[in-house]
């Protein structure tokens, strides 16, 4: 089973998925990802071959978080608002390798391109 951190762009999954036994737990049984969105943004090699990106911030392409409960024995999706669409979750599900069926899925205000909505999150 994998967790990791996640884009989604032109229709592809962009990010880096690492078996759970090589994450750390957190908060309430939950396995996350020693990776962030920063740094591996900064290393992302697909960068080379979509040279738009390079002049691109993280946030502003949409993204997520996949973490794995422990006590639910299932994947919890943290992602933008604007992924909620069942291909959207059927890719993510293929780039990590489980089931989409058997997973929560749930939007994070933080995970968000609207620049907008950020400044008002962390602005209050």
């Amino acid at each position: 089973m994998k967790i990791g951190v996640f884009w989604f762009y032109t229709n592809t999954i962009l990010g880096i998925a690492e078996d759970i036994s090589q994450g750390f737990k957190g908060y309430n049984g939950l396995i996350d990802s020693n990776f962030d969105h920063v740094n591996v943004w900064e290393t992302l090699e697909i960068k080379i071959q979509l040279p738009e990106l390079k002049s691109m911030e993280y946030e502003q392409i949409p993204r997520g978080r996949l973490l794995y409960s422990t006590k639910q024995n299932k994947h919890i999706i943290y992602m933008d608002k604007t992924l909620f669409e069942p291909n959207v979750k059927q890719k993510i599900a293929e780039f990590f390798d489980f089931n989409s069926k058997l997973s929560v899925w749930k939007k994070d205000p933080h995970y968000n391109t609207n620049q907008d909505e950020l400044s008002r999150l962390f602005d209050n």
